[in-house]
């Protein structure tokens, strides 16, 4: 078997370098670009557009002629206003100029009500008023420092019970007044005065009227009638109406 024709050896193509692996090498900039950092790409993305620039400084610069501008129109406008109403006597009447002639009224409506006929208002005659009944005040007078237990117990005796049944009292205290002891010496009755010495509190009085002492404080009280002692109309539903009421009955 004959050998055959000698092979041609042609000469391999070079190959192409192998391409990068895919990473933040293949990321990079050409090398023509210039190359940035982060914080300087971030700052130019934060910065705001031109045109918001732009429109900020307009309005600033604009917004004083605005308002003026506004101001003008709605003094204007309301003077207009004021003017065109019926009576004002604005317009040209306030230049000196003829005044508008008047608007002749409208005929009334169908369905519009008929206005009535005013009356004369005749003043009625107001009944007197009645005299106000004199008031009646019940003087107590007591002795804040005085030195008996008994005369202390009486005295809060007397003024809790008046205070409980809201009845009006003057409280006259002859031990820091000098004058309500006088008084209360001068008007209490003879019959009433102690054997011997001063009269001692507790007193009680109605106006000037002398009303008695605890002791009879105490008994009209046992017996339901302290408002007849104290020279006063009892309430309805008290005890001493209900009994008034059974006795005129």
């Amino acid at each position: 078997m004959s050998p055959g024709p000698p092979r041609r050896s042609h000469p391999r193509p070079a190959r192409a370098p192998a391409s990068p692996r895919r990473g933040p090498a293949a990321m990079a900039p050409p090398p023509h670009l210039p190359r940035t950092s982060r914080a300087a790409r971030r700052e130019r993305s934060s910065s705001p557009p031109f045109f918001l620039l732009l429109l900020f400084f307009f309005f600033f610069f604009s917004s004083p002629f605005l308002f003026y501008y506004l101001f003008i129109y709605l003094i204007k406008k309301k003077n207009q206003t004021f003017s065109a109403l019926p009576g004002s006597g604005g317009g040209s009447a306030e230049r000196g100029g003829a005044s508008a002639p008047a608007a002749s009224p409208r005929p009334p409506s169908r369905l519009s009500p008929s206005p009535r006929p005013s009356r004369p208002h005749t003043p009625t005659a107001r009944p007197a008023p009645h005299p106000a009944a004199p008031s009646m005040v019940i003087k107590v007078y007591i002795a804040s420092s005085s030195g008996s237990t008994a005369i202390k117990k009486q005295q809060q005796d007397v003024l809790g019970f008046l205070e409980a049944n809201k009845i009006e009292f003057e409280e006259k205290d002859i031990a820091a007044n000098e004058e309500n002891r006088k008084w209360m010496r001068e008007n209490v009755p003879e019959d009433s005065r102690p054997a011997s010495g001063n009269p001692l509190p507790p007193r009680l009085f109605n106006d000037s009227r002398y009303l008695g002492d605890y002791d009879a404080f105490f008994e009209a009280r046992e017996n339901n009638a302290v408002y007849a002692f104290l020279g006063l109309t009892a309430p309805p539903g008290s005890k001493e109406a209900e009994a008034l009421a059974k006795q005129q009955a």
